[in-house]
């Protein structure tokens, strides 16, 4: 609650090449509130999304600190500073034969279309750092919106640091992928904590480099992997391979649990953050500058 973390790492174990240098890693997910039907209108009704930043500044010495902010979404909206999607015209083969219900998408009244440029700047001049390297894992883009992310979103960490090198990874649970490892008694299992599966791994349509990471075991069913694609990556800066042995470290940084979960700490905590403002019966909720360097949300 202080803005300590209660277990860290040393960068330098599982990233050399960023060792003594200081880092920058931040997290992001939009939350989405619930469609409503509203009877006596006889309408739909969804109210404005919630967009949450979570930064954690690891300094040359080793040390973390944190910092958040959330920015408002027009309903359903999950780029940031991307462009509103507007419904266009149905043709007429294509209209249902029952009229459904209207819906209503609420849109706040100011939105900001840098807020992760303006975040990161922020962040920076709360600590009076410059970052020379900065890792962004952005959760919920799907694989349609992989090059509309690396348009709207990427190109606003540059701007707010153009002299850091990024690397920006997004984030995807809800897949169907599964790996099996055959076991030395002639069964198959699931892959051991930290398994990465990288080679030959092609996305259709797509040019992005990407990997599937096992960061937890399960005993009950099929282990999830969770699939990352790197948008943007340097990789004289950040090796691949040391992206995914840090983002592997990274899972085991969340405070509320012990072991390691599913993705890396700052974008649980993202999630986290989102879900508990999105959740607030506020229009247009804000943060009190008190409550930005803590954990509060936990």
């Amino acid at each position: 609650k202080m803005g300590e973390l209660c277990w860290w790492t040393r960068i330098e174990t599982s990233a050399p090449s960023l060792s003594k240098q200081c880092v920058l890693v931040v997290g992001i997910d939009v939350y989405h509130d619930k469609k409503i039907f509203l009877k006596e209108k006889d309408v739909y009704k969804q109210r404005r999304s919630i967009g949450a930043f979570v930064a954690s500044v690891i300094t040359e010495k080793g040390d973390f600190r944190t910092y958040c902010g959330i920015t408002l979404h027009k309903a359903r909206e999950e780029l940031i500073g991307g462009p509103s999607k507007e419904k266009g015209p149905i043709h007429e083969a294509q209209k249902p034969k029952e009229i459904s219900p209207e819906e209503i998408l609420e849109r706040p009244a100011i939105t900001e279309n840098s807020a992760l440029q303006k975040f990161i700047q922020n962040v920076c001049t709360q600590y009076g750092v410059t970052p020379t390297h900065v890792i962004v894992y952005r959760d919920g883009v799907a694989h349609s919106q992989l090059r509309a992310s690396e348009k709207y979103e990427v190109s606003q960490v540059k701007s707010a640091l153009p002299k850091a090198t990024i690397t920006y990874c997004v984030l995807q649970k809800r897949i169907h992928t599964r790996f099996m490892i055959e076991l030395n008694t002639g069964n198959f299992g699931n892959p051991p904590p930290g398994t990465v599966v990288s080679n030959d791994l092609k996305l259709s349509g797509e040019k992005y480099i990407n990997f599937h990471l096992i960061p937890t075991t399960c005993t009950l069913s099929t282990v999830k992997p969770v699939h990352y694609v790197v948008l943007s990556n340097d990789p004289k800066a950040l090796p691949i391979g040391e992206l995914q042995q840090l983002t592997y470290a990274f899972c085991h940084l969340y405070p509320n649990w012990t072991n390691s979960i599913k993705v890396p700490f700052v974008t649980q905590a993202a999630g986290k953050m989102a879900h508990l403002v999105g959740e607030l019966k506020l229009d247009s909720p804000t943060l009190n500058q008190n409550l930005q360097s803590s954990y509060f949300y936990l």
